[in-house]
C-alpha cells in the first residue's frame, strides 16, 4: 500500500495529523507513506512563507510540530511506523536527480538565477514512513546521509 499526502497534514491541527499517521501505521502493516510539506519556519524565508499563507487564511497549523526533517521522521516513528527517512527538495535535486535531467531542467531557465529556486526548495520536503511486515519494502525511502 502506498499512501501519499501532499501538503495535507501541515494544514491540520498537530493532534489530528498525529492521530491520522498513527491510525495509518496501525492499519497498514505493509505500507509506505510519503509526505510532501513545508519545513524551516524559523528563518527569514520561512517566516515570510508562513506569513503569506496566514494572510490568505491558510495557516500552517502543523508546521510547529514538524519544522525539521528530523521532526517529520519522528512523527512517523513515534506513531507506529517502523522506519522513516526525509530530505528537503533541494537535496533531492542535488543528490537524486539524474544529471541529464538536471541539465535539461537548468536549460529551461525558469529563473535568471537559481539561488531563489534553491532557497524555496530548502523549505519543502518529502518524508517517507515505512511499515514492512513482509520484507518487500526493504530499502524503500531515502538512503541515510
Amino acid at each position: 500500500t502506498y499512501i501519499l499526502s501532499e501538503c495535507v497534514l501541515v494544514y491540520m491541527e498537530p493532534a489530528a495529523s498525529s492521530a491520522l499517521v498513527r491510525w495509518l501505521g496501525a492499519t497498514f502493516k505493509n505500507a509506505a507513506m510519503a509526505v510532501y510539506e513545508q519545513i524551516k519556519p524559523d528563518d527569514a524565508f520561512g517566516r515570510q512563507m508562513v506569513s503569506n499563507l496566514e494572510s490568505r487564511a491558510c495557516p500552517l497549523l502543523g508546521l510547529r510540530l514538524t519544522p525539521t526533517l528530523e521532526a517529520h521522521c519522528q512523527r512517523f516513528t513515534s506513531n507506529g511506523w517502523q522506519s522513516a527517512t526525509a530530505r528537503d527538495m533541494d537535496t533531492i535535486y542535488r543528490l537524486d536527480l539524474d544529471p541529464a535531467d538536471k541539465a535539461r531542467i537548468e536549460r529551461l531557465e525558469m529563473f535568471d538565477e537559481f539561488e531563489e529556486w534553491h532557497l524555496i526548495q530548502e523549505h519543502y520536503s518529502i518524508s517517507v514512513g515505512v511499515n514492512d511486515s513482509t520484507g518487500l519494502l526493504t530499502g524503500f525511502g531515502f538512503p541515510k546521509q
